[in-house]
């Protein structure tokens, strides 16, 4: 994301926006917060992405609904537990 601002660009679609706005704000700002998108991206890529981000988004609000997911993917069953992984992920890679 860094790169693509420091090559003109005006922002970013992507998913991690969701679940992590203040780092792809700080992606945006500067280069400094690349270490810490590649160790959230890290948390979600290591699981089927879509189910893996609604959990998330589901602990984070609070609301279930989140979870839904169409066939053929199948629901994860513990946003909170992945919650938890992103933020620590994201706190030991700012450290």
């Amino acid at each position: 994301i860094a790169r693509a601002i420091a090559e003109g660009g005006a922002g970013t679609i992507c998913g991690m926006a969701n679940v992590a706005c203040g780092l792809v704000q700080a992606m945006i700002n500067g280069p400094g917060a690349e270490a810490r998108m590649t160790a959230a991206t890290a948390v979600v890529a290591s699981h089927s992405f879509v189910p893996a981000l609604k959990a998330i988004l589901a602990a984070q609000t609070g609301d279930a609904g989140w979870l839904r997911v169409r066939a053929p993917l199948r629901p994860w069953s513990d946003g909170a537990a992945l919650k938890a992984q992103l933020d620590a992920a994201m706190r030991l890679a700012a450290a």
